[in-house]
């Protein structure tokens, strides 16, 4: 990337947040998954999705690498300083790729929105399944189920199954 106003090599940073919102959007495709597995109760697809959430997350820090070490290398090109947010850059670029720019970091913080929401919302949901189950297991088999608490006040409950012991946190 040159200085302001001259033909730059602003493609290639345009090209790695594409790149890292298409990988974001395959965790949300994935995320999606995983609430499903949930409340369908398949824990071989849950367990299966978990490990493929494991992997696209380290597959976005990847992207997210490139991208950063891009935008470097263009606050370097642009003289801005090396820590500039993506905003900032976007505003030293020639006017005419602007719009493109904003619309990147539009999209860029509406699925990190959204996989913050379902992420929460997934924790959620597996936590109240966690607690129906040993709600259950409690009617069915009475004294089976002990709850516990944390310092920080998170639950964690033991049920006792034909001498094997089951520990979930919630």
């Amino acid at each position: 990337m040159k200085i302001k106003g001259q033909n730059d090599n602003w493609q290639q940073l345009a090209d790695a947040i594409r790149d890292e919102l298409r990988e974001c959007a395959w965790l949300l495709s994935l995320l999606d998954r995983q609430q499903k597995a949930i409340l369908s109760r398949d824990t071989s697809a849950l367990a299966e999705i978990s490990d493929s959430i494991l992997a696209q997350n380290g597959k976005i820090r990847q992207f997210r690498a490139n991208r950063e070490a891009l935008m470097s290398r263009a606050c370097l090109d642009l003289k801005l300083s090396k820590d500039s947010t993506l905003p900032v850059i976007a505003a030293a670029l020639q006017e005419v790729v602007r719009p493109l720019f904003d619309a990147l970091i539009h999209e860029g913080t509406s699925i990190r929105r959204r996989i913050r929401r379902r992420t929460e919302m997934n924790r959620r949901i597996a936590r109240r399944a966690s607690i129906c189950a040993s709600e259950m297991l409690e009617l069915i088999h009475p004294g089976s189920v002990i709850r516990t608490y944390d310092p920080k006040g998170a639950m964690h409950t033991s049920m006792g199954l034909k001498g094997s012991m089951v520990h979930t946190t919630v």
